[in-house]
């Protein structure tokens, strides 16, 4: 049986620049481009480093 459907998150505004609004966001998911570049068995350090900034990020949230 197929679990209850999840409802997608409206998108917000886009900011101007293309960008998420937020530099260490944005850096943080900058490294995802370069994934093809990267040897297969590296994606899995690149994940995490991308988790650990976004996590870092979201934890000082109200700082900004």
């Amino acid at each position: 049986m197929p679990g209850p459907a999840v409802a997608a998150a409206a998108p917000g505004p886009a900011p101007a620049q293309g960008g998420t609004g937020d530099l260490r966001v944005d850096a943080a998911l900058a490294r995802l481009d370069g994934l093809d570049e990267l040897p297969v068995a590296e994606h899995v350090g690149e994940y995490n480093a991308v988790h650990r900034a976004l996590q870092d990020a979201l934890t000082t949230i109200d700082e900004s």
